[in-house]
């Protein structure tokens, strides 16, 4: 059953468009209904042409910025940072392989057993890795972590100490969630365990 509303609108619009017996007010709807997607259209074009522009401007900024060796495109960093800072400028190149994390006896190939090295050094990573440290990483002076060309994560474990060191320089880093752990040893130098 339908409502004195409804019906009292469904007859005033075919009342309205009927006239007297033409059908030409449906066709003036239908004219006014294909003019208005014509203009809607209209402006959806101009819009398309905006963005295309846009992005074919990105993609020329893109090749000009683009360096294929991440390495070569993040030392004017440590070159013009300061000519009293060592980091990892001047240093050797290690580049960290295995997310695994072993404190007391960190592994070739870990971020644990690179930190703790004396003297400058550049860290890169290969690939993209989600790094959870058993217990804090205290890295020393002269380091520049690099992450810039990969993924790297460190979380869901302890985090970070930069403790008596100078010049260290970590880019990249997604370093997030992270927790206190429990005490234990942690080396903290080359030749040297803490408690």
């Amino acid at each position: 059953m339908k409502s004195a509303f409804k019906v009292e609108y469904e007859f005033d619009f075919f009342k309205a468009h009927q006239g007297s017996g033409s059908r030409l007010g449906p066709l003036i709807l239908l004219k006014d209904f294909v003019k208005e997607v014509q203009l809607i259209e209209a402006h959806i074009n101009e819009y398309d042409e905006y963005w295309k522009a846009r992005e074919l401007e990105a993609i020329v900024n893109l090749d000009k910025a683009y360096h294929p060796n991440p390495e070569e495109m993040v030392r004017h960093y440590n070159d013009h940072f300061s000519t009293t800072m060592l980091d990892g400028k001047g240093g050797e190149f290690y580049v960290v392989t295995d997310p695994i994390d072993n404190t007391a006896d960190p592994k070739p190939g870990s971020l644990h057993h690179v930190v703790t090295k004396t003297g400058p050094l550049w860290i890169t990573f290969k690939g993209s890795k989600t790094i959870k440290l058993e217990q804090e990483l205290i890295v020393t002076s002269d380091k520049t972590i690099d992450a810039g060309g990969a993924n790297v994560k460190i979380c869901n474990g302890a985090g970070i100490t930069f403790q008596f060191g100078k010049t260290v320089i970590c880019h990249g880093l997604q370093i997030h969630h992270i927790i206190l752990a429990k005490g234990g040893k942690i080396k903290d130098g080359e030749n040297h365990l803490g408690l």
